[in-house]
């Protein structure tokens, strides 16, 4: 066709279907010629370069805008969204102001379905992992536009995906009713498990966007409806239907698992106030108790180097008497919030090594609390490190036997 005397148009066509030809024949190859996908670069961008005033933009120019569009985004390994976008925008836009309405609405539904997922997306990528999100208005038109269940359940779900992860609070409002319209026709459209999912994690992470009486905006999550969501997935799909259904079973044993733990901040001076921090999720109640330990004795290490639990993990109250105990009402009221607190010790404490342990019915934990009116300064250089044992406060040396407390540094 090339070698033919042809009219402008017919000849313009010929170019743009070669250059375009060219580039998808050479990326689809693993050893592609970048050379030639370049001269096909320039002879698209050359079409639009070309055509100054609105008024001339036709259908080549619209399809060479798409093709390179493809260039910068489908290649293989080469994915750029910000380079094909302002392509695909202009293409989308000629599209919609043609006056062949079928034809206008499949070439633009597929360009959003493209930029969306592109054709070599892995499995364990989504929408917004493989590039940026897409214009909202876009995505709107492509609902107006989309006639079948499953089209309109992928751009409620594209929609509401986008809203979800958008700064505009307005717009971050409308994730829920969008993603409920996404999961309403069910298993029957492909996208269902996609828009559970994705709704869940919106809830369990980000939460509704609510805006109160006093004018400010903020996010409420809501981890019961996002548990019921996820319970879904396990329920309607069977492993192997759906690449969601370990990522949903971990979700729900994170939400619905009863845990406690207990942090110490840092080492404590004699006589200071003590204090620690407890969290908690799924417990109503919590019992700390604090015992001292002589840390030449109780500590017991692992033997298997792949256990990589501490040896506070495995210490043992059994026996031994308290110096400290208190009662923590959590206040839970099965919303599987989680929750925290920092608690002051109001019992006097001697210099020591303690235990602290935060109990519930079904979950422990424990951390180390020290106290103590020594430090070790540690100099190092090359091969040779320098240690001493001084006073935690002036720096004062501490000659065996000193101690305070009669034992030794």
């Amino acid at each position: 066709a090339k070698t033919l005397t042809l009219p402008r148009d017919d000849a313009r066509w010929v170019d743009f279907r070669l250059a375009d030809t060219l580039w998808r024949s050479e990326s689809a190859t693993p050893s592609a010629d970048t050379t030639k996908m370049e001269a096909a670069s320039e002879v698209l961008n050359a079409f639009i370069s070309e055509t100054k005033r609105v008024e001339d933009r036709d259908r080549v120019w619209a399809e060479a805008n798409e093709s390179l569009g493809d260039f910068y985004w489908i290649r293989r390994d080469y994915r750029n969204s910000g380079a094909a976008w302002p392509f695909y925008r202009n293409a989308l836009d000629w599209w919609a102001g043609t006056a062949d309405i079928e034809m206008a609405r499949s070439r633009y539904l597929r360009m959003v379905w493209r930029m969306s997922e592109p054709p070599n997306a892995q499995p364990y990528e989504r929408y917004g992992y493989y590039g940026g999100y897409l214009e909202i208005d876009v995505l709107e038109n492509a609902l107006r536009i989309a006639q079948t269940d499953n089209d309109r359940a992928r751009a409620h779900f594209l929609i509401a995906v986008t809203s979800s992860m958008s700064g505009d609070w307005n717009q971050a409002e409308r994730a829920p009713e969008s993603f409920e319209t996404a999961i309403a026709p069910g298993k029957s459209v492909r996208w269902y498990d996609d828009a559970l999912f994705r709704y869940a994690e919106f809830l369990a992470n980000q939460g509704r966007a609510i805006y109160g009486e006093d004018g400010s905006w903020r996010r409420v999550r809501d981890l019961n409806k996002a548990l019921e969501l996820y319970q879904r997935i396990v329920t309607e799909f069977a492993v192997g239907e759906s690449q969601y259904v370990d990522n949903a079973k971990a979700a729900i044993a994170n939400i619905t698992k009863p845990t406690v733990s207990v942090a110490v901040p840092n080492v404590f001076l004699p006589g200071s106030e003590i204090a620690y921090t407890i969290a908690w999720r799924n417990v109503t109640r919590i019992d700390v108790a604090i015992y001292r330990i002589d840390l030449t004795k109780d500590p017991v290490f692992a033997t298997d180097q792949n256990d990589a639990s501490t040896w506070a993990d495995r210490f043992d109250p059994a026996g031994r008497k308290p110096v400290a105990t208190a009662v923590r009402e959590t206040g839970d009221t099965g919303e599987h919030e989680p929750g925290s607190a920092e608690v002051r010790v109001v019992e006097r404490l001697d210099i020591g090594a303690y235990i602290i342990e935060a109990r519930s019915d079904t979950t422990v934990d424990r951390d180390l609390l020290l106290i103590t009116d020594t430090a070790l300064v540690v100099k190092t250089s090359g091969r040779k490190a320098l240690v001493y044992a001084c006073n935690a406060i002036d720096g004062s040396p501490i000659e065996p036997g000193s101690r305070q407390d009669g034992g030794s540094p």
